[in-house]
């Protein structure tokens, strides 16, 4: 289990083992997902126009790769949970493949709403630790944060787009 001095589980809870059994499934399900989305934004990268107007900081191509890394850091906090609840370690390599949206800004939008879905996802993983295990439900918590940070990025992108197409 985890290595934190504050964690603190009551694992003679009714039904303890089964929820994180449950939990076990969904945090493998949120680690695979994450690696297809990372190669999904390497694959939407490609893609991104490679303009850059005076008004603008950073590049598209440079706010996806950070969306990219959210995503890759989501995987990690992921695969590092499940092997901390199973002792064993997920092999995920590089799933998915990359399925090019008909437009660059249709890719955006579906990262939009994919983002959506996987808050509510981490949400029910958050829910299902209970208020006593901090260790995972902080792990929950940075993941539900990158994946806000990625939305907004994504929705930056996606405004300037809608100004210039």
């Amino acid at each position: 289990m985890a290595e934190d001095s504050n964690y603190e589980a009551d694992v003679y809870a009714p039904g303890y083992i089964d929820q994180l059994d449950n939990n076990a499934e969904l945090i493998r399900r949120a680690a695979e997902y994450e690696m297809g989305q990372t190669t999904y934004y390497d694959g939407l990268i490609e893609q991104a126009p490679e303009v850059m107007d005076d008004n603008r900081i950073r590049s598209e191509r440079e706010l996806l790769r950070q969306v990219r890394d959210y995503h890759q850091e989501n995987c990690d906090l992921m695969g590092g949970m499940y092997e901390n609840l199973t002792g064993n370690r997920l092999d995920l390599g590089r799933t998915g493949r990359f399925e090019a949206p008909t437009r660059y800004m249709r890719g955006i939008e579906r990262g939009i709403y994919d983002g959506v879905g996987q808050v509510d996802r981490y949400q029910n993983i958050y829910d299902n630790f209970g208020y006593r295990d901090n260790y995972y439900r902080g792990q929950v918590t940075n993941a539900i944060t990158n994946t806000l940070q990625a939305a907004l990025l994504l929705n930056l992108i996606y405004n300037v787009g809608r100004a210039r197409y």
